[in-house]
């Protein structure tokens, strides 16, 4: 199974989904020989919902993932917190719209959550928790104390980072993390474009049905990260088109 955790249907937040455009995604993540993704809009997005409601409405939903034409979508989404942190939560669509009408009810800004409330109502046993680009925004590390870090299954490795400071020393930059908190690293594309897709992925050695699953195959390591050749034109191509 070739997976990308972190993908965008909106091109921005501030418009609504286009069930058009994101076929166009699944489309490309199909050319580029990734068969699993996980749309992952940004938790104080527009109308967020809209891009459930498509795929419940047109695809099956088989274990935690819709079957779109062969592709395996699972549904998630990412926070931002007050501290700098993004973090993407992935698992059941209904626990997901439940987690997140949770959060709103309890935050004052949508736009800014608080990392420690955020974690302390988590249960980690049915939640994919990834901490997205952890090197941007110059979010202090050392602010994710011991209770955060072990309901983390993943960092994450992001093509945007990777363009922007260099494949080699982002790489290495999550490497060294990795080994210091203990905790596997996982690539994600973060586009809102479909040129994007393709230009990171994971291969796992089995294929994954259930958020369960995936967390068992990356804690055992059971897979391998995957960096294109041609991740500077995809990235820079996906930035074009959203501006």
């Amino acid at each position: 199974m070739t997976i990308d955790f972190h993908v965008h249907g909106k091109i921005t937040n501030s418009l609504p989904f286009d069930s058009a455009r994101f076929l166009s995604t699944v489309n490309e993540a199909k050319k580029t020989k990734i068969d699993s993704l996980a749309l992952t809009e940004h938790l104080h997005s527009k109308n967020f919902s809209e891009g459930c409601v498509f795929l419940t409405e047109n695809y099956p939903l088989e274990n935690d993932y819709y079957n779109v034409d062969g592709l395996r979508v699972f549904y998630g989404m990412e926070i931002t917190t007050k501290q700098k942190y993004d973090i993407l939560i992935i698992g059941k669509p209904e626990n997901i719209i439940n987690l997140r009408i949770g959060i709103i009810n309890e935050s004052e800004n949508a736009k800014s959550v608080d990392i420690h409330n955020l974690f302390e109502n988590l249960n980690p046993e049915d939640l994919l928790i990834i901490l997205a680009h952890p090197f941007r925004e110059a979010a202090e590390l050392e602010g994710l104390n011991n209770d955060i870090i072990s309901k983390l299954d993943a960092i994450e490795l992001n093509a945007g980072d990777l363009y922007d400071h260099g494949v080699d020393s982002m790489k290495n930059k999550i490497t060294e993390l990795s080994k210091k908190l203990n905790i596997p690293a996982v690539c994600g594309s973060d586009t809102h474009f479909f040129t994007g897709m393709g230009s990171v992925k994971n291969i796992f050695y089995d294929t994954c049905n259930s958020v369960k699953d995936i967390k068992t195959q990356i804690k055992s390591g059971k897979y391998i990260t995957e960096i294109s050749p041609d991740l500077e034109d995809r990235v820079k191509n996906a930035r074009i088109n959203k501006k």
